[in-house]
């Protein structure tokens, strides 16, 4: 493993130091890397919904309604998902401003339009 990297490691200082790249006008990559300026928090924010909205935290790709329990997707373990009416008994499920799907509870169905 460890000469694999030292291999990585030369060919990445060659690719980025020292060969010249046609498509960058026979400079290297390093030669046109621009630092970002941008600040990244060191913690996301918590996704606030709207006050009309049912929340619903989702736990191992699970939420619960009504004291059933609805699979969504595991990737959002631990997220807060919105509901958002859409007539009665329909509503619209999203995770921050991504519509993720639709949950129907009079016939207790969950239909994914986004996979997570």
């Amino acid at each position: 493993m460890k000469q694999q990297q030292k291999s990585f490691d030369r060919f990445r200082a060659e690719y980025n130091f020292e060969r010249p790249h046609e498509a960058l006008g026979q400079k290297t990559p390093s030669q046109l890397y621009k630092h970002s300026t941008r600040i990244f928090p060191n913690r996301i924010p918590e996704i606030r919904y709207p006050d009309h909205f049912e929340i619903r935290k989702v736990d191992d790709g699970c939420f619960y309604w009504k004291n059933q329990r609805y699979f969504i997707t595991k990737s959002l373990a631990g997220e807060r998902i919105g509901f958002e009416p859409v007539e009665d008994g329909l509503w619209r499920i999203y995770f921050s401003f991504v519509t993720i799907g639709y949950f129907d509870e009079r016939i207790r169905k969950v239909t994914r339009t986004l996979k997570v």
